[in-house]
């Protein structure tokens, strides 16, 4: 017994036309509304991040590194004394590797783009990776997890 095949042919009428033309501009536009999502909520991200960076907090923290002498062999010093003191500077000076571990992760997930943070704090990420970069290393021979999205993202900004 043979199998026959039948071959059903339909013309299109303007009704399943205009149907295709709804939903595919429909879907355009619904693509469109996740891409201004994204950016909106990137944008208070990004607010919220700058309102953080310039809190009293951190604005400390970037005076305490900053204080004569400051380089990397310095800071190490003096977070391994602070730490050895259990003071207060300590974990002050400990707020900025954090920001940026923070801010590394954020970037990680996918919650704010590399291409908005290199526009924003590129120069600040380097900068304090390279001051805190022998206490990053001392911190990951306890610990080879500590700071290494903060080191990656420095990577990645090289």
């Amino acid at each position: 017994m043979m199998a026959s095949v039948v071959i059903v042919t339909e013309s299109v009428t303007w009704v399943d036309f205009a149907t295709f033309v709804v939903i595919f501009f429909a879907a355009v536009f619904a693509g469109f509304q996740v891409i201004s999502q994204r950016k909106a909520r990137e944008a208070q991200l990004m607010t919220d991040l700058s309102a953080r960076w310039d809190s009293a907090a951190l604005t400390r923290a970037r005076r305490l590194v900053s204080a004569p002498p400051s380089n990397p062999a310095a800071i190490l010093a003096r977070m391994t004394e602070l730490e050895a003191q259990d003071s207060a500077a300590f974990f002050a000076l400990l707020r900025l590797p954090n920001f940026f571990e923070d801010l590394a992760i954020l970037v990680e997930e996918g919650s704010i783009s590399l291409r908005v943070v290199k526009k924003s704090l590129a120069g600040a990420i380097r900068t304090y990776f390279q001051l805190y970069k022998l206490f990053v290393e001392s911190e990951q021979k306890a610990s080879p997890s500590s700071y290494e999205h903060w080191e990656k993202l420095y990577n990645d900004l090289l």
